[in-house]
């Protein structure tokens, strides 16, 4: 099955590439291309481009990278969590945006023992994730900073409770889910991740339709 409309999905192949695979069989060798191909995806278009930054030779590049970071790694999540369910949209399971992050905070080694409290995840959400993505500016008296050994912490002033977050220590959290759900995705027992897995491609690569929504602008 080809598609109408002829696409690059990674730096190296296009929606027709990944149309081609066979995903039917569990065992079969095509499912370690899958995984070339999801991983280059996002290596090339978020984590190079992101860590370009993180490590630039620009000490003030360097240093004020972190909102485009963190905004960076908020939509990375959502998407992560997206592949997690094999769904097109966050609303298409979780009516509240923010439920998609307890859902993964929750649910991740890499985030459970941090984002241990609805409390903290809940200001996490309205403070960095929606204040970096909707205003460009963190809430309240929420910080991002590189100063403290912990991932985050909640500080309080006049009553109104905010967080501190480690934003280096952030990024290679989400890192390191995307690595481990990597792997993850080559074992030929993770049926059900593998199955999630293939409907979010088949979306991104027009193999599937989305369900019709009714646009509002």
């Amino acid at each position: 099955m080809t598609t109408a409309t002829n696409f690059k999905i990674s730096s190296y192949d296009t929606n027709d590439t990944w149309t081609k695979l066979n995903l039917a069989d569990n065992n079969s060798a095509d499912w370690d291309k899958a995984v070339k191909i999801f991983k280059d995806r996002f290596e090339t278009r978020f984590f190079k481009p992101l860590n370009a930054l993180i490590k630039h030779q620009d000490e003030k590049i360097k240093f004020y990278s972190g909102f485009t970071v963190l905004a960076i790694d908020c939509l990375l999540i959502e998407t992560f969590n997206q592949f997690y369910h094999g769904i097109d949209e966050s609303e298409d399971k979780f009516k509240r945006n923010c439920k998609t992050f307890k859902d993964i905070f929750k649910r991740s080694d890499f985030f459970k023992n941090d984002f241990d409290t609805d409390e903290k995840i809940s200001i996490f959400y309205k403070h960095i994730r929606c204040g970096l993505l909707h205003q460009g500016e963190t809430k309240e008296d929420s910080k991002i900073n590189l100063k403290k050994s912990d991932l985050i912490t909640i500080i309080e002033n006049n009553g109104v409770k905010s967080i501190e977050l480690n934003r280096r220590e952030f990024h290679k959290r989400v890192t390191a889910y995307f690595e481990d759900y990597s792997e993850k995705l080559k074992d030929i027992k993770q049926t059900d991740l593998r199955k999630n897995f293939k409907l979010k491609m088949d979306l991104i690569t027009r193999r599937t339709k989305p369900k019709a929504k009714h646009l509002k602008c």
